[in-house]
């Protein structure tokens, strides 16, 4: 079986005011043969695939796989494709393979890329001549490090012109090294990520709660070391962290759409609990502005737009109050801690979960559930299922995606505050809703 990286694109939060709020992506490159997450329910089936697909114009299909790492297989990414188009010439290019990540806020294309597609974005520049900006987007465990540039984009019949998004500066792609390297105020928060390697896809959309990445604490103050004023490039650059006005930050590109803006819906249906290689679902755009868009009788989970949880809802688990819980599809299982389920402790799924005993190779499937509640009167019991990592990762050699994978959760995701992380595995057989800040209801998730 190929090297698996353990990862997690989820949220690392900034000190914010109300209204404005954000995450940054969260990633883990943590090199183990192994990923992945839990989720509710069970299944029997035997299907090497999983499937559902868009029908309509605000609706795009997803596809979960194992990542385009040319080093790692990365289970559970969750794929699209996205149009991208330079504002002043009109050029456009289909770009697959951008991740889908509701723990994050922002377009994010590698510079190599769109380099192969011929894309050449305006940069979004001081005043002063010869300057850049730049931004370092923290993860749990790296960076990503790359200039900001504004482009128009299209996914189904949904489109948004001028956006902000950041081109990545892709670090094993010499002719992507043009900028000016990330200086010491980011390079202290966490390791380089900044490749196609290690990222495992060409990019990453960000469609989570928040408008900006960043929001007013970024635009009020330079402490948060995200956005700076660069000059020069290469090692000589030298980069000041600055202020950045909201206008000017990555934004959210699904709020920019000029209809069905609100929020997101992501839907899969049950997969095996050996995993399959391939799933698809849909992700349509808005949340009860179409006749494929409703509520339901989903439970709506609404979480704090300020505070040290914002953006979280509260999990119970082990008669504990996990306020700093949250759903993720760039999370690629579930993490939670559990002194009770022994970790494995083979190279090939070092760090994972393995009930039935650290070094056991066979199936121990776990199963709870997780009772969660937002601030309002709604709650939900997500039934969560463990199995030993070792046995799926021993099962078959192709298998990427899983709805059963757990991993204990780090200080990057706990932040004091008690995590429960129901990462991509918890939206199988289910349809997950992110609505976004700024409307009647929102921010909130919904569960169904």
């Amino acid at each position: 079986m190929n090297i698996r990286m353990l990862h997690i694109r989820s949220m690392v939060k900034f000190p914010r005011q109300p209204l404005f709020t954000a995450f940054a992506v969260a990633a883990c490159a943590l090199l183990v043969q192994a990923c992945g997450g839990s989720h509710s329910g069970s299944s029997s089936g035997t299907s090497n695939t999983s499937s559902t697909t868009a029908t309509a114009g605000n609706s795009v299909t997803v596809t979960v796989n194992g990542g385009i790492s040319s080093s790692a297989s990365i289970p559970n990414m969750v794929m699209t494709s996205v149009t991208v188009c330079t504002p002043s010439n009109g050029t456009c290019a289909t770009i697959p393979n951008i991740q889908v990540d509701t723990g994050s806020t922002g377009l994010r294309i590698m510079a190599s890329v769109l380099n192969k597609y011929g894309l050449a974005l305006p940069a979004v520049t001081p005043s002063a001549s010869g300057h850049s900006y730049q931004e370092c987007l923290a993860f749990a465990d790296g960076t990503v490090w790359g200039s900001l540039a504004t482009a128009n984009m299209q996914m189904g019949s949904e489109s948004a012109s001028g956006i902000v998004v950041q081109v990545i500066q892709d670090s094993q792609d010499s002719a992507s090294v043009t900028g000016p390297a990330d200086p010491t105020a980011c390079t202290n928060q966490g390791a380089d990520e900044s490749s196609i390697a290690q990222f495992g896809a060409n990019g990453i959309i960000g469609v989570g709660l928040f408008i900006q990445d960043c929001g007013t604490s970024c635009a009020q103050s330079t402490s948060n070391n995200t956005y700076f004023d660069c000059t020069g490039t290469g090692s000589s650059a030298v980069c000041n962290s600055v202020r950045m006005p909201l206008a000017q930050q990555v934004s959210n590109p699904v709020a920019s759409f000029a209809k069905d803006n609100n929020g997101v819906i992501l839907k899969f249906a049950q997969i095996a609990n050996t995993g399959v290689a391939t799933a698809t679902g849909t992700l349509t755009f808005g949340i009860g502005t179409q006749s494929n868009n409703g509520l339901g009788s989903s439970a709506v989970l609404l979480v704090p737009d300020t505070g040290p949880v914002l953006g979280d809802f509260t999990a119970t688990f082990q008669s504990m109050a996990l306020t700093g819980s949250f759903f993720d599809s760039g999370s690629g299982g579930l993490y939670f801690n559990d002194a009770n389920i022994p970790v494995c402790t083979s190279k090939a799924a070092l760090g994972y979960y393995c009930p039935g005993g650290a070094s056991s190779s066979s199936s121990d499937l776990t199963q709870f559930s997780v009772p969660v509640a937002g601030t309002g009167s709604q709650t939900v019991n997500i039934a969560v299922q463990v199995e030993n990592a070792q046995y799926l990762f021993s099962y078959s050699n192709t298998t990427n995606v899983f709805n059963n994978l757990a991993a204990q959760a780090s200080s990057g995701l706990t932040s004091g505050t008690g995590t429960f992380d129901f990462g991509m595995p918890a939206f199988f057989g289910h349809t997950v809703y992110t609505g976004f800040e700024n409307n009647a209801n929102g921010p909130y998730f919904a569960y169904q």
